[in-house]
């Protein structure tokens, strides 16, 4: 009980000192959609150890049993580790003071990685992922330009599972990186069919409250 109350005070103290409307508001205020195994009260704790410069050190059990702590806390951006094998990132794309959307990106472990990426606005509703980016990154989008039409599709054909790890990276994670999890999931004899015709990564840039893809190499 008292070990409760202690980091719910702490927890207050950090929000009394923060500066409102920073990503740590929202990942606090996150009603349950994302984190459904990390209770508030769970993320209040590491947000004000976090801040305290404990975050290497400073963990959460949450719902499953699993440990849960915070990678990385800026103003704009937070990865959380949820257990060994699932992590969840939130960045703010902002377009003026008044214009805000909050990017999640959900990653699993399959042990290949793949993510998702879902878009909310300030008050956790979720928005069309349209309205911030214009296509979410598939298989078929780590191609080389030149692959002819009919090899495409025949090297399309012979993936069984399209996995695709999202990450935000670069100065100030500013860059969204795509990257094909064929090399983590095939023996390194199958890849050989599909890498002449790859890319390993494929970069977006923010513009205002959007993604944009950056031209493929």
């Amino acid at each position: 009980m008292k070990h409760l109350l202690s980091v719910m005070l702490i927890a207050l103290l950090a929000a009394a000192q923060a500066q409102a409307g920073g990503i740590r508001d929202f990942l606090l205020s996150e009603p349950g959609v994302v984190f459904r195994t990390l209770p508030q009260a769970a993320r209040a704790g590491l947000v004000a150890n976090a801040e305290l410069g404990k975050s290497r050190t400073t963990e959460a059990t949450n719902r499953m049993g699993n440990t849960s702590k915070i990678d990385t806390l800026t103003t704009d951006y937070v990865a959380v580790q949820l257990s060994g094998s699932s992590s969840v990132a939130l960045k703010m794309l902002n377009k003026g003071k008044a214009d805000t959307v909050i990017a999640v990106i959900e990653t699993v472990s399959t042990p290949a990685r793949d993510s998702r990426i879902t878009f909310y606005d300030t008050r956790w509703k979720q928005l069309p992922a349209k309205k911030c980016i214009k296509q979410l990154p598939a298989m078929r989008d780590f191609f080389k330009p030149a692959t002819p039409k009919n090899k495409l599709n025949e090297l399309l054909g012979d993936i069984d599972f399209q996995l695709i790890e999202l990450q935000w990276t670069g100065a100030g994670f500013n860059t969204l990186t795509a990257t094909h999890s064929l090399k983590s999931f095939y023996s390194k004899e199958d890849y050989q069919k599909w890498a002449p015709y790859l890319v390993d990564t494929i970069t977006y840039h923010i513009e205002g409250t959007t993604l944009k893809p950056d031209k493929k190499q």
